[in-house]
């Protein structure tokens, strides 16, 4: 390229070689804003979603583990064990005793499972005789053991019900979830 061929006033110059104004680079970083937080809004809003359809899982994978093992262990009471009543319910239905022989084959275990709110989460608790309570299942509110008769208790209704703990802002995705199930007892004529 020669160089006299360049043009030497700034007049022609700049008719020749136009750059970005001002203006136009302050629309475009607008524009790049208004993009820029949609895509940010639209994130944010997919992951809440994630997360309160995981917490969902969660609670439902709780409920469905309490209940098998609770309708589990109804269904054994009383096995090898000598006369009387095998279930107790207490009074208020949230609270069910179960009587079990033990694994030696000698004597009788007490199982209470009861709701407790001793921490910032409610958990449906194991106790075993007169051992500690061990946390069964998280995030259970409330527990319902309705017996279809009174004494000897041959049918029992078992309703779980789980409250999330957390809000996930921006979903109405998260609500409370509950599991039932009606359980006969296999050692009742």
């Amino acid at each position: 390229m020669d160089i006299h061929a360049l043009p030497t006033d700034r007049a022609t110059w700049r008719r020749g070689e136009r750059g970005l104004t001002v203006i136009e680079l302050l629309i475009a970083l607008f524009l790049a804003g208004i993009v820029g937080s949609a895509a940010l809004h639209f994130y944010k809003t997919q992951h809440e979603v994630y997360l309160a359809q995981s917490d969902i899982a969660d609670r439902q994978g709780n409920l469905r583990a309490a209940l098998d093992e609770l309708a589990r262990q109804v269904r054994r009471a009383g096995y090898l064990v000598p006369g009387g009543d095998y279930l107790k319910v207490s009074a208020q239905f949230d609270t069910l005793t179960v009587f079990l022989a033990k694994p030696t084959g000698v004597g009788v275990d007490t199982i209470r499972y009861f709701v407790s709110r001793s921490s910032s989460v409610p958990m449906l608790v194991k106790k075993i005789n007169t051992g500690t309570a061990n946390v069964f299942a998280e995030s259970i509110d409330t527990v319902l053991f309705i017996p279809a008769s009174p004494s000897p208790i041959r049918t029992l209704a078992i309703s779980l019900v789980s409250t999330p703990q957390s809000v996930h802002d921006g979903t109405s995705l998260v609500t409370r979830r509950r599991l039932g199930s009606t359980v006969h007892l296999r050692n009742r004529s």
